[in-house]
C-alpha cells in the first residue's frame, strides 16, 4: 500500500525531479465542477485528488458529504427560500464553499504535485 502524501514530501536531491504520473484538480477544477453539476461534482473531484494522494476512504466520504450537500440545497430551494430570491444565490454559495473547502483541504498538496511538474 502506498503511504499517503503530505505537503511536507522533499522533492528528490539527485538529478532531475520526477514528475507525477497522477492527476490532481485545482480549487478553481472544483468550482468549474460544482458550478456546472453542483456539490455533488466538486466532491466527485475532491474525492478523486484524496484517492490519488492515497486517501481512497476519503472519496466516498467526499462523496456522500456531496450528495447530503445536494440534498439539503434542493430542499433549501424547494421549501426554504423565499420566492424573489435571485437564482444565482444558491449556485455561487455552492460554488465558493466547495472551492474554498478544496483549497483548505487539498491546497498545500496540489501546489507541491505541480511544483513537481503533475
Amino acid at each position: 500500500m502506498n503511504e499517503p502524501l503530505s505537503s511536507q514530501t522533499t522533492l528528490p536531491t539527485q538529478g532531475t525531479v520526477s514528475t507525477p504520473t497522477y492527476k490532481l484538480y485545482t480549487h478553481w477544477q472544483v468550482f468549474g465542477a460544482t458550478f456546472l453539476g453542483g456539490p455533488l461534482a466538486g466532491a466527485w473531484l475532491i474525492g478523486s485528488n484524496d484517492a490519488a494522494l492515497g486517501y481512497p476512504e476519503n472519496r466516498n466520504k467526499a462523496l456522500l458529504w456531496g450528495g447530503l450537500a445536494t440534498v439539503i440545497l434542493l430542499i433549501l430551494a424547494i421549501f426554504v427560500l423565499p420566492e424573489g430570491t435571485p437564482r444565482s444565490v444558491i449556485p455561487v454559495i455552492t460554488c465558493v464553499l466547495m472551492m474554498s473547502l478544496a483549497k483548505s483541504q487539498q491546497g498545500s498538496l496540489i501546489e507541491t504535485h505541480l511544483a513537481k511538474g503533475g
